[in-house]
């Protein structure tokens, strides 16, 4: 740049911590007292001139570039507007966060805002940059650089928290692993005993515990992804570590392509199983819940279908204790009304559960769209959060969310049963199960006990 008076600011930092926020009041300020301002947008979500101009950002450089053909076929007048205090604004654009090379994006709309004078007439000069725009490109570069290292896993998962919620960063985590790390085999590599199960969020480490019983009690040979139950299921290892133990190791991980069926474990999981299906032709099964009798029968009966091995016996009495425990006890759950504020997955699979025992469904709130809600037969599901919970679950007989629902309970004066994350007051969650027909039994025990012991309250 030819003036040498200009000053370059850079906003540096990932998704969702208000940069954007923080650099336009900022350069508000700034153009308030006087100081001529080109604001740089290097964002992808094009958003970083937004309050300056009242309205989301203006068409981007590389947006309007992709549409001419070439950069050069831009007028400078087309990407620059002027906003608030003569604030010159522009935005680069680029990939979603993760992916491509948005450095190189970025760096090339820069070029053609000092070829033709944007930085003219300015006193400060602002960008405001993502902190993971960059990372596909780093990966790549990585690896072109360092060949010694393809042997090492790299596993990029972008988690903004400007975007999507707990279970769509685990989703994403494990779409990420099973696209990177699982290498193809041979026919005569593949295991004939050897099944994937893919386990989404709403599934404890308690819960993977019971699910690998189950898978193993058929001869089968589970790999989990990821597999919680040996990890962080709370246990004193021989020798001390400054990282966690045990788990599914890089060997397993590798050797997935070699599994004959894959067991996606709540619809979240279909993306990374659909994956698998597209690298290794493997074969997939989704199983939205694994609470209830008619979820568990179905589980049971797809083992079999694998394995080749009829149900054991263990689990064919389970199923009568379940059987009797239902009939036993279905009057203490008949009509009574819940609130439920839970991840889309494990809003499903409870809701699926409470409903077979005869529950009526208050109100429902959950973390974000997802379409396998709207086949939830109750009236709506609130997109929301703990706030709107506390509304709307007014009336109820009970409320089944985490940890932070404590205070909503003690102000409305109704049981709270504790359920996804976080829990950090209660001593048994990490060993807590709910699935399989033993989980399923202890889960109807805890609610039910509950609702016993309110109206017990209430004779009295």
């Amino acid at each position: 740049m030819s003036d040498e008076r200009i000053r370059q600011i850079a906003f540096y930092g990932k998704g969702g911590i208000g940069k954007s926020t923080t650099s336009q009041n900022t350069l508000a300020a700034m153009a308030e007292v006087g100081k001529r301002i080109l604001i740089v947008g290097c964002d992808p979500k094009a958003d970083s001139t937004r309050l300056i101009l009242h309205c989301k950002a203006q068409t981007t450089v590389l947006h309007l570039a992709a549409e001419r053909g070439a950069v050069e076929d831009i007028e400078l007048e087309e990407v620059v507007i002027t906003g608030f205090r003569d604030i010159r604004c522009v935005e680069s654009g680029g990939p979603e966060p993760g992916v491509g090379c948005a450095g190189r994006g970025i760096i090339t709309a820069i070029n053609f805002l000092e070829e033709n004078g944007a930085y003219s007439d300015v006193d400060f000069v602002s960008y405001d940059v993502l902190g993971d725009d960059d990372m596909g490109r780093f990966v790549k570069e990585i690896r072109h650089r360092h060949p010694e290292l393809d042997y090492l896993p790299i596993v990029l998962v972008s988690t903004p928290d400007f975007k999507g919620t707990l279970q769509d960063g685990f989703a994403g985590a494990v779409e990420s692993i099973v696209r990177e790390i699982p290498q193809k085999s041979s026919k005569q590599d593949a295991s004939p005993t050897q099944i994937t199960i893919l386990a989404s969020s709403a599934f404890t480490p308690g819960d993977v515990q019971e699910i690998k019983e189950i898978v193993t009690s058929f001869g089968l040979i589970p790999i989990v992804v990821p597999d919680l139950s040996s990890s962080l299921d709370g246990h004193i290892e021989d020798s001390s570590s400054a990282i966690t133990a045990n788990g599914t190791n890089t060997a397993q991980l590798r050797s997935i392509g070699s599994s004959v069926f894959t067991l996606a474990l709540g619809d979240s999981m279909r993306g990374a199983a659909q994956i698998l299906e597209q690298r290794f032709n493997i074969p997939y099964e989704v199983f939205s819940e694994l609470t209830g009798l008619v979820a568990v029968d179905k589980f049971l009966k797809a083992l079999a279908d694998i394995s080749g091995v009829s149900v054991p016996q263990k689990y064919r009495r389970q199923r009568r204790q379940l059987q009797y425990m239902m009939l036993e006890n279905h009057f203490y759950f008949g009509c009574k009304r819940v609130s439920l504020a839970l991840e889309p997955d494990l809003l499903w699979s409870t809701v699926a559960f409470l409903r077979s025992l005869g529950v009526e469904i208050h109100s429902a709130v959950t973390t974000t769209r997802f379409p396998l809600l709207e086949k939830l037969p109750i009236k709506s599901v609130t997109i929301g959060d703990l706030e709107d919970f506390e509304q709307l679950a007014i009336g109820s007989d009970l409320l089944i969310t985490n940890s932070h629902g404590v205070a909503i309970a003690q102000r409305l004066k109704i049981p709270l049963y504790r359920q996804g994350i976080p829990i950090f007051d209660r001593l048994d969650h990490g060993q807590f199960t709910k699935v399989g027909y033993r989980g399923t039994i202890q889960l109807l025990f805890d609610i039910g006990n509950l609702f016993l012991e309110q109206e017990i309250k209430v004779k009295h």
